[in-house]
């Protein structure tokens, strides 16, 4: 395993008590195959220099869905959660996809990440501690999976017209059932 130091943060981020289940997943570990036409299209709809869009809607959605998982806790318990998940669950200003037949690079802010698509998960050292990662194409999107001690987070990064969809679930050992949420980015223009 190769292994990248530093602490992701927003979509991209390692959270204590979170991760995700992503649908049916298959084994992240497989080697990908991008048929040409479709990988270039692909490449070609989720690269670029993305700006965070997030609607009230999708906030308040982001927002319902923590409520909903933290409900069960403690009323101590249940507002320190809702604190850490709705900071942790803020997605990063700006994100920053580059993808080739092989390999994907993320940026948010001033993390950076690269991995082989379909390769062996790399370990990613955070605040709150390691992550097995992977990233695959799963038809018309890029799936990025972080699995902790304490849970899963998986992102799935998919193109809507110009926008960029983000799709993130995460499942944590103190969650009452998965966390999912939705964040829109918008193309950002070079001069910007």
């Amino acid at each position: 395993m190769t292994t990248l130091k530093g602490t992701l943060v927003g979509t991209l981020g390692i959270c204590i008590v979170c991760g995700g289940a992503f649908g049916a997943l298959a084994d992240a570990t497989a080697t990908t195959e991008i048929p040409t036409e479709a990988g270039i299209a692909l490449q070609e709809s989720l690269s670029g220099h993305w700006r965070a869009a997030e609607t009230k809607v999708q906030e308040e959605q982001r927002h319902d869905a923590i409520d909903h998982v933290t409900e069960d806790m403690g009323r101590f318990k249940r507002g320190k959660a809702r604190g850490r998940l709705k900071e942790q669950t803020s997605p990063p200003a700006e994100l920053v996809i580059r993808m080739t037949d092989s390999t994907v690079t993320l940026n948010a802010g001033d993390q950076h990440i690269e991995f082989e698509l379909g390769g062996d998960p790399i370990e990613i050292e955070g605040r709150n501690g390691s992550s097995s990662t992977t990233a695959k194409v799963d038809g018309d999107r890029l799936v990025v999976r972080y699995s902790g001690d304490k849970g899963e987070r998986t992102v799935a990064y998919q193109a809507d017209g110009e926008d960029l969809l983000v799709e993130v679930t995460m499942t944590g050992d103190k969650l009452d059932g998965p966390l999912t949420y939705i964040t829109t980015y918008v193309q950002m223009e070079l001069n910007q």
